[in-house]
């Protein structure tokens, strides 16, 4: 996979929405500012109903920037998940297999719509209900495009989602970053992977930045399904390890 900052296009989510809920669900006092690295869109927007305030996502690409908004205008007219998932088989399905075309890779609608139920378990792809929840605080959602860290030197969010960022970026690039997130006092969700440069160094800065890890962690790790988790069940999988990080302040 090509770094941070590369051409990756997501189209898909790559990791267990219902391990980020839980992580929510965890904390003493709920998100009130959330920022998510944007990737598909696809998690940040599963979560919309359980917040109150607008939530923000932030990509260092815009073509991700863009994805997210036709994803958004698409839900705003789907009046049924089945309306959702024909677009995403039919618009969607084809890029996908245009893109992993290069490394000899295809995808059915099958294995697409499967994925997504019961690795990344996006709900709102799968109940009309769910949908219906997010289509609400679809208006709720902010879009930018910016390198996060630059993002935050001027903007406060209590509760940050790095996906898998720290995978990508050197110490030189996660040392800053953190810095401003203790800074922010948030609380931090992130997932490493086999692909991390150093694990050791990683850990240390997060340590040092005055972070620990939540007592639901453990938990966390054991249930998650997708990217990170502890048994690679996939090819496009890889295994690691899901961080929940407390602020020294909270």
């Amino acid at each position: 996979m090509p770094g941070f900052t590369g051409k990756t296009r997501f189209f898909l989510p790559n990791e267990d929405a219902q391990v980020v809920r839980d992580a929510i669900y965890a904390l003493t006092i709920r998100p009130e500012h959330p920022l998510f690295v944007t990737g598909s869109g696809m998690l940040a927007l599963d979560l919309l109903p359980l917040f109150h305030g607008k939530v923000t996502l932030v990509d260092i690409q815009e073509s991700q920037t863009v994805y997210v908004r036709e994803l958004i205008k698409v839900m705003e007219h789907a009046d049924s998940i089945r309306t959702l998932q024909t677009w995403l088989i039919h618009d969607i399905l084809p890029q996908i297999n245009a893109y992993y075309a290069a490394r000899g890779a295809s995808y059915t609608e099958e294995g697409v719509l499967s994925a997504l139920r019961n690795y990344f378990r996006i709900q709102f792809l799968f109940s009309d209900n769910a949908l219906s929840a997010v289509r609400k605080r679809l208006c709720d959602v902010q879009l930018h495009t910016s390198d996060i860290t630059d993002y935050l030197k001027t903007h406060t969010h209590d509760f940050v989602h790095l996906s898998n960022i720290v995978d990508y970026l050197s110490s030189d690039q996660l040392e800053p970053l953190f810095a401003q997130l203790a800074s922010l006092n948030a609380t931090v969700f992130c997932i490493e992977t086999t692909a991390i440069h150093d694990r050791e160094a990683f850990l240390r800065i997060v340590q040092n930045a005055g972070f620990t890890s939540h007592a639901a962690t453990p938990l966390l790790q054991a249930q998650n399904r997708a990217l990170g988790g502890n048994e690679a069940k996939k090819p496009w999988m890889r295994t690691g390890f899901v961080h929940l990080f407390m602020s020294k302040n909270l």
